[in-house]
């Protein structure tokens, strides 16, 4: 799936990732850009954010 930030639920995304449904994300684009220090994306250890 591809998406671009404002179309895609942040929270949902995490939760899919924690729970097995996707394998992983890369993400270059986040809603607010930068991505906060505490979104669970950074830790998701599933995920990959670029700059």
């Amino acid at each position: 799936m591809l998406s671009r930030a404002a179309s895609f639920d942040e929270d949902a995304l995490v939760e899919q990732l924690q729970r097995g449904v996707l394998r992983r994300a890369s993400l270059d684009v986040t809603e607010p850009e930068p991505s906060p220090a505490d979104s669970a994306l950074w830790s998701a250890a599933n995920s990959l954010l670029t700059p």
